[in-house]
């Protein structure tokens, strides 16, 4: 108890494979590692794999935690239809909370505030152009336009 709590959590998937026939008749084609999604605009993509690690502690009234999220790269194609890659990532995630207990009394009584960061380093998504389809050259189902975001809250138990 004297160091708090610590809880670490991981999650993660593979896709070893994943073909499709665009038409009837027409051969299967591997998209595992591709952005060849339907929505032909290259806002998505068959990534291999994926995870997320999360750090968490505790201790009487504090917490905080770190969390890890990635993203494996995987074949884009550029305004002349070559092949490129984009990019894999990791972002990081942080928090710091305090509570105030219930006992404390008063209105600040069963309170918590907490500060966290979503993409701390402030990283920016691949640029995926998709034969130039991407209107926004990032792919948007995978990642969020946001930069780094400073997030406060404060929640209060009646």
């Amino acid at each position: 108890d004297s160091l708090g709590r610590f809880d670490v959590s991981t999650a993660a998937s593979y896709l070893g494979n994943l073909q499709l026939a665009t038409l009837p008749n027409t051969p299967m084609t591997e998209l595992v590692g591709t952005n060849d999604t339907p929505d032909a605009e290259g806002n998505d993509a068959y990534v291999r794999l994926k995870g997320r690690a999360d750090l968490r502690w505790s201790r009487h009234r504090l917490s905080a935690g770190i969390s890890a999220n990635y993203l494996h790269h995987f074949i884009d194609y550029d305004f002349n239809g070559d092949r490129r890659q984009a990019g894999g990532s990791v972002l990081w995630d942080a928090q710091f909370a305090y509570a105030i207990p219930a006992s404390a009394g008063g209105v600040l009584g069963s309170t918590k505030f907490t500060m966290g960061v979503n993409n701390v380093f402030n990283h920016s998504p691949p640029m995926v152009q998709y034969y130039g389809a991407n209107s926004t050259n990032y792919p948007g189902f995978l990642y969020s336009a946001e930069d780094r975001l400073v997030y406060f809250s404060i929640d209060r138990k009646f």
